[in-house]
């Protein structure tokens, strides 16, 4: 794991753009992938504050926030994991065979795609699921669609 650096590229946030929606206009100078884009301020008049991490650390971070590699150089970038936790009453991949990726122009099928229920019980059942025993298993046995009950591990008493 490489250490993040400001000097090898940790990310850069602007200050204060965690108040309001800004917007990111396609079609703009810069790029991620294939997708050129602007944002709606510039990050040389901004107040920004770079992010140093090391090895095993990481940044929890909402999605207003505007962020950016900090420098270009020819290393690799550190890993990154995008990761959003909804309620259940909100639907995630229902009615959709694939999902277009606006940034690489690239297509994922959503065969083997749904949520993962992190804690608690999801009553409602409103979004595509990956069931419980496959999360805790690591073997994949297919997604349970909305309104199916979800298939709960069966838990075992520990002896006394």
């Amino acid at each position: 794991m490489t250490i993040a650096t400001p000097e090898r590229g940790c990310l850069r946030f602007a200050r204060g753009t965690h108040n309001r929606i800004r917007s990111i206009q396609f079609g703009g100078e810069e790029g991620f992938y294939k997708a050129a884009y602007t944002f709606d301020f510039d990050e040389k008049v901004e107040d920004c504050v770079e992010l140093p991490v090391t090895a095993g650390q990481f940044i929890i971070f909402t999605e207003r926030l505007h962020s950016w590699l900090g420098s270009k150089h020819d290393r690799p970038p550190s890993a990154g994991v995008q990761h959003a936790c909804y309620s259940t009453h909100v639907p995630a991949y229902t009615n959709k065979k694939y999902y277009r990726s606006v940034y690489n122009g690239g297509k994922y099928h959503l065969d083997k795609w749904g949520t993962a229920l992190l804690r608690g019980e999801d009553r409602i059942r409103a979004s595509r699921a990956i069931p419980p025993a496959d999360l805790e298993t690591g073997v994949f046995t297919r997604v349970v669609p909305p309104g199916e009950p979800l298939p709960m591990p069966k838990r075992t008493k520990a002896a006394a």
